[in-house]
């Protein structure tokens, strides 16, 4: 079965990775305060090593923020399933509020939206990934701090899993910007873009005010000594990074060329600043997903998120003789069925 339904890197891990595993010792406690590793990223994104932790997945870093803000939350629609999941575990199944991306325009998110919910509804936090999954649609830097500073009762959680695929990483990153923005905290995670996500690495940088309250709530020892090395090796990684970010953007483009030449009329495609591409069949959208599967391809179809349907589907970006795999049975699928 080939996944086109996950988003790990397609490059694989990076060279030398396999080495670790016998370098680790697991007779070793992890280091609980994981001094090492935060003096790493301090030094690697200018920031101070109260303003950073690492955590069990991004999923964990996540949830904690969930336990750290009680009332109500908000985030987009469609976007990724867990900021609802966490924040409605921890605050009620009416606590989670959600602005609508529309497909006639684009998906962009409305800053005007925004303001309106804040204004009705005392929002606690915001959740925000970036760029948005499965929209793929990425928000401008400038934008998103106004946005922050302009509201300053919300906290607001970027989730920027999927940003370092991209060529303008350092153009739209918030990282550096923790250290004087008070209601702001950046998520990360090592699983995609090393292809690592059995190592378990998430990585959280707000300031310090707020990581006071964050570091009190992580799991004891929870990211385990072999991981710790495993980040401090990945940290090292730049050149890995710029081939990614390399390869994502040249298969991005021949991928939507492919696509849009043999498709044509019968497929709309979306822009895209994230390694998956979203897009809609036009026609004879009923069974795609079940067709792409017996044939041994798996997409994410867009009946598994809100406002989409079976005519939607996000794809990974993979190697281009595998996409071609995907266009050539959607060829078939829409041609000769």
């Amino acid at each position: 079965m080939i996944d086109f339904s996950n988003n790990i890197n397609f490059l694989g891990p990076p060279a030398g990775y396999e080495k670790l595993n016998k370098a680790a010792d697991l007779l070793k406690y992890a280091d609980y305060k994981q001094l090492l590793s935060r003096e790493i990223v301090a030094e690697k994104y200018h920031l101070h090593v109260d303003n950073i932790a690492l955590s069990v997945g991004a999923t964990e870093a996540i949830s904690i923020v969930s336990r750290l803000f009680q009332g109500k939350g908000a985030g987009l629609s469609p976007s990724f399933w867990e900021y609802e999941y966490f924040h409605t575990l921890n605050n009620g199944n009416n606590s989670f509020l959600k602005i609508p991306l529309m497909a006639t325009e684009n998906f962009k998110f409305s800053t005007d939206l925004f303001d309106e919910m804040v204004k009705a509804t005392p929002i606690k936090v915001f959740y925000l990934a970036n760029p948005n999954n499965p929209t793929t649609v990425l928000i401008d830097k400038v934008i998103l701090l106004n946005l922050v500073k302009t509201h300053p009762s919300v906290f607001f959680v970027v989730d920027e899993t999927y940003l370092p695929f991209s060529l303008e990483y350092e153009q739209y990153s918030l990282f550096k910007d923790v250290t004087h923005v008070p209601n702001l905290a950046v998520i990360t995670s090592m699983s995609k873009i090393f292809a690592l996500p059995g190592v378990r690495l998430g990585l959280c940088v707000a300031h310090v005010d707020f990581m006071q309250s964050f570091r009190k709530l992580l799991l004891p020892y929870g990211v385990s000594h072999m991981s710790q090395l495993y980040f401090n090796w990945l940290m090292q990684q730049d050149a890995y990074l710029f081939l990614t970010r390399k390869k994502y953007a040249e298969q991005t483009l021949a991928f939507k060329q492919l696509l849009s030449s043999k498709l044509g009329e019968k497929i709309q495609l979306f822009s895209s600043s994230a390694p998956y591409l979203l897009f809609k069949l036009l026609e004879k959208a009923n069974g795609v997903d079940s067709f792409l599967e017996k044939a041994g391809l798996m997409v994410r179809s867009g009946k598994e998120f809100d406002l989409l349907d079976e005519s939607w589907a996000r794809i990974s970006i993979r190697s281009s003789t595998i996409n071609k795999k995907l266009v050539n049975k959607l060829c078939e699928f829409l041609f000769t069925n």
